[in-house]
């Protein structure tokens, strides 16, 4: 068991960790037809389940779903919890299972539900809360636990704050007690024509069969297979339309006597009996066609995902109204939708295009999901019986019309309300020949724009700190290849915008693509530490010192980012937080107990400060002294810096008397931060024994480079003192050359960079220098 004990912390309050140091009770031996499993070791789980689907719930990027409590036996953890859930490999029919089982560990006060989702409603199950910190096992009956037991498809967990509440979950599945030998009446599989019965469940008896209208041919059970081979059946064909066929099966003891039911009915439902109006001719640069005959389709697309909507199960997605042109079928309709094959930039087009069939009352809704928020666009229903036909400008149809990626329907009641779609695209009015003056390509520095959109006109381009030479646009590519005008003006300082001029080849467009340029980030380099003893530093990430190995900048349970950043010639850490970020070296741990301070230097450009707070801590990996406040950082200055905007903020702290007490030190694993300013950069993350020592600093000074500027090479000549590496970076940050001389003086070739700024990093005995270097 792996035990998180924290000793160094500028947390505001306190920061705690409860998990399991054991596993649930295993489950007893089963034989497979008495057990549906989805997470547990003992049994065979459902294949393919997601133990972490995405439904954007707080807890989803810190999920574990192979959480070792110390024993070798994986569980599922979820430390911020607010809801969580199972998104099972496929549908099960759980309708002959007695009890679903869970095995719980609660870390918190409250009292978590489970649900199981079907296609029918959610129904909360409350799980009592014991707070003894041990795992907590329930069995709740399977009557009433869902909608509809033929079709469960997910678990969800609620009840958690969605911050400090956690559950550790195994031991998921459904079970029934062993039936006695003989007695098993039921079916494992049953046809209608040689074709497996839609929605058929060993434990339902009782089916409806919808025909299409004018079907006279009786439909004939063709296969009933018993689960217990040695069971009687006994098959009884309907009679007539509308008509009853039944399955008589006879236990093999001939205690049990179980009768399968399917009725035959009309299909008396209005439905087409033609098609939509076949849309005009397009050119293929003017459409985007979801689902249309007429035009071709993105490939791949899903017309009837499982969202756990009422009519998944009855859709049709090749439905013909007698015409041998198919369209898009959904009958027991509450909301339906498309899952397109691949993401589509709808940006350039101007209309929605949708022809719908209504059977009911309601008006229906159209949503085209993106990355933005759904926006409902009612469609009115005209009640005629016949084809609506609607065109919705994509103008504020979706949140990012860059990247749509679903249609939505919704607006009906399920039962008998059912709609019928075809021809779903996306369009624009044809371009008048020699009039298009859009772009299909732009580059920066010879490198594809990040984001780059044919309809899209303004770009903005974050720049590394320190940079100077401006970036060039380097291609601009008219969409249309008659295009004889395409004027590039480059930006003329930083920050600064370039444009792009395009005029159509007749002369009557003109469009402007601008990309504003503005450097991000510190505007000067971070402190440069004091050339210490190797013996007196331990360092996590500084240039200056060799840094402990690090295993991961973005721990398991952290929720923000981190990234590499060159600035000034010096590598820095660029932080996106949304709360905290977590640092690993648990296989390199630290002995900082002889150390006496701690430094860090952090910068960030936000301007408002109130209610801003970076705090940190480390920890150890087990121990028995328990988590400890530590020292606070915040506006209002103390024995910290306070918090300040657009400078570099050091702390440089004594260990021994900004802490609560004095910790042993001899085994940190972790070393965290949490902070609401977003953007934060940090450098020079070490503990270190207060000495200095008392040889000169190796600065520019220390050695000579010439010629600089240059047209090739670099000549650097050190006084004194071994240069033993250098590193060239180029202005975005970019390592372009590498050396090891382990001499007084070196050649830098730079015949094959390409002209401009570049810095070099210089690596001595003494510690670490930078110059710039210019190649022209």
């Amino acid at each position: 068991m792996k035990k998180i004990i924290f000793l160094v912390c500028l947390f505001v309050g306190t920061f705690a960790i409860a998990q399991p140091t054991d596993n649930a009770t295993d489950p007893p031996a089963r034989v497979s037809a008495d057990v549906i499993s989805i997470f547990s070791g003992p049994y065979t789980d459902v294949a393919g389940t997601d133990y972490n689907p995405n439904w954007s719930q707080s807890g989803f990027g810190t999920a574990n779903t192979a959480f070792d409590p110390g024993t070798g036996n994986i569980v599922l953890a979820y430390p911020n919890f607010n809801y969580q859930g199972n998104q099972f490999g496929s549908t099960q029919d759980i309708s002959s299972m007695e009890f679903l089982h869970v095995d719980i560990w609660v870390d918190g006060t409250f009292n978590p539900n489970v649900f199981v989702i079907s296609s029918g409603g959610e129904i909360a199950h409350p799980i009592t809360n014991t707070g003894s910190g041990t795992w907590i096992s329930v069995d709740i009956p399977v009557a009433g636990i869902t909608g509809d037991t033929s079709s469960a498809i997910q678990f969800k967990f609620d009840g958690g704050n969605g911050s400090t509440d956690g559950i550790y979950v195994d031991n998921l599945y459904f079970w029934k007690n062993p039936s006695a030998s003989g007695t098993d009446a039921t079916l494992s599989a049953l046809e209608i024509d040689s074709t497996p019965l839609t929605g058929f469940a060993s434990g339902v008896t009782n089916y409806t069969v919808e025909l299409a209208p004018g079907t006279t041919v009786v439909p004939q059970i063709t296969t009933a297979t018993p689960t217990d081979s040695n069971a009687m059946v006994n098959i009884t064909q309907a009679p007539a339309i509308p008509g009853d066929a039944t399955v008589l099966v006879t236990s093999q003891n001939g205690s049990v006597m179980q009768t399968y039911t399917v009725s035959f009915n009309d299909n008396l439902e209005p439905s087409p009996m033609d098609n939509a109006t076949d849309p005009i001719a397009r050119n293929s640069v003017d459409v985007i066609s979801i689902f249309s005959g007429a035009y071709t389709n993105v490939a791949g697309t899903d017309f009837n995902p499982n969202w756990s909507q009422s009519g998944f199960g009855s859709a049709n997605t090749a439905f013909d109204p007698g015409t041998g042109n198919i369209v898009l079928a959904y009958p027991n309709f509450n909301y339906q939708g498309n899952q397109y094959g691949s993401t589509q930039d709808i940006s350039s087009m101007e209309f929605l295009h949708v022809d719908i069939w209504i059977n009911g009352t309601f008006n229906p809704n159209v949503f085209v999901i993106s990355s933005g928020g759904e926006i409902a666009h009612p469609i009115t229903n005209t009640g005629s019986g016949t084809w609506i036909s609607v065109d919705i400008p994509v103008s504020g149809i979706t949140g990012d019309p860059t990247s749509a990626i679903q249609f939505k329907f919704d607006g009906g009641g399920s039962g008998s309300d059912a709609i019928y779609v075809d021809n779903l695209y996306f369009w624009k009015n044809p371009t008048a020949p020699g009039s298009d003056a859009s772009l299909s390509a732009l580059e920066i520095d010879s490198t594809p724009l990040a984001g780059f959109s044919s309809g899209t006109t303004n770009y903005t381009m974050d720049l590394a700190p320190g940079t100077t030479v401006i970036p060039q646009i380097t291609t601009a590519t008219p969409t249309d290849p008659s295009v004889t005008s395409v004027t590039i003006n480059q930006a003329p300082t930083i920050p600064g915008d370039a444009t792009v001029v395009v005029v159509s080849q007749n002369g009557a467009v003109t469009e402007t693509y601008t990309v504003s340029f503005a450097v991000v980030g510190p505007t000067m380099a971070a402190p440069t530490p004091p050339n210490r003893p190797a013996a007196d530093v331990i360092s996590l990430y500084s240039n200056v010192y060799t840094n402990t190995t690090i295993e991961t900048w973005n721990a398991s349970f952290d929720d923000s980012t981190s990234e590499d950043v060159v600035a000034f010639g010096d590598d820095i850490k660029k932080i996106t937080f949304t709360n905290f970020i977590g640092v690993e070296f648990i296989n390199n741990r630290i002995d900082a107990s002889g150390m006496t301070h701690f430094h860090m230097d952090f910068w960030t450009d936000n301007s408002d400060l109130t209610g801003k707070v970076f705090n940190s801590k480390f920890s150890q990996w087990g121990g028995t002294n328990g988590e400890v406040s530590a020292m606070e950082l915040n506006i209002n200055g103390g024995s910290t810096p306070p918090l300040a905007t657009g400078t570099w903020v050091s702390i440089d702290v004594p260990i021994a008397t900004s802490f609560s007490n004095n910790l042993t030190r001899d085994d940190l694993a972790q070393f965290l931060i949490t902070s609401n300013l977003g953007v934060v950069y940090v450098d020079n993350i070490y503990f270190h024994k207060n000495t200095v020592l008392s040889t000169e600093e190796f600065t520019a000074s220390t050695f000579k480079t010439y010629p600089n500027p240059t047209n090739d090479s670099w000549n650097v000549v050190a006084d004194n003192v071994i240069i033993k590496a250098v590193q060239v970076y180029d202005i975005a940050g970019r390592q372009v050359l590498t050396l090891a001389p382990n001499a007084s003086q070196v050649t830098i070739d730079g015949s094959s960079l390409k002209n401009g700024i570049y810095f070099a990093k210089i690596q001595s005995e003494k510690g670490l220098s930078s110059i710039k270097l210019v190649k022209n």
